[in-house]
């Protein structure tokens, strides 16, 4: 089998987006603590799109994509703008939160609202036929998920 293409990526980016906040609406209407498996799911997901749209990123200048997502955080550090790289950890956290799910609901939902920042700024960086719809984003940066910081 070949390699996914760079719109392939963003197509999986977007799955996962669609996926994920389906889940969140869930998870809302059934309570945090009661979800928590699906939380985690989540916060996987949303991951899984991030490294997903930085590998279309990565194939659109010409490097191979490995599968590995430190190669991927490495290919954001040195190929994105600092101010997006400088905001890594809020992913980590949530890539971290799916292993092991322990963060209060109200800094979940702040490091959903980071991340969603985060990702709609990679987007921005596609080509503009690959980009996903910004919808696909703006739940995760919904104004009942801002930090209070």
């Amino acid at each position: 089998m070949p390699d996914p293409t760079a719109a392939q990526y963003c197509r999986f980016a977007d799955s996962r987006l669609a996926e994920a906040r389906d889940k969140l609406q869930s998870v809302v209407a059934l309570g945090y603590d009661d979800n928590i498996v699906e939380t985690a799911k989540i916060a996987s997901l949303v991951w899984d799109a991030a490294i997903d749209i930085l590998s279309a990123l990565a194939l659109q200048d010409g490097l191979e994509v490995t599968g590995v997502s430190s190669d991927m955080r490495q290919y954001a550090r040195h190929n994105l703008p600092e101010r997006l790289f400088r905001n890594w950890h809020h992913l980590a956290r949530l890539h971290n939160f799916q292993h092991k799910p322990n963060l209060p609901e109200n800094e979940f939902l702040a490091e959903l609202y980071y991340a969603g920042n985060m990702l709609a700024s990679f987007n921005g960086h596609l080509p503009q036929s690959m980009q996903l719809p910004a919808d696909r984003f703006a739940w995760l940066t919904a104004s009942a998920n801002q930090p209070n910081t």
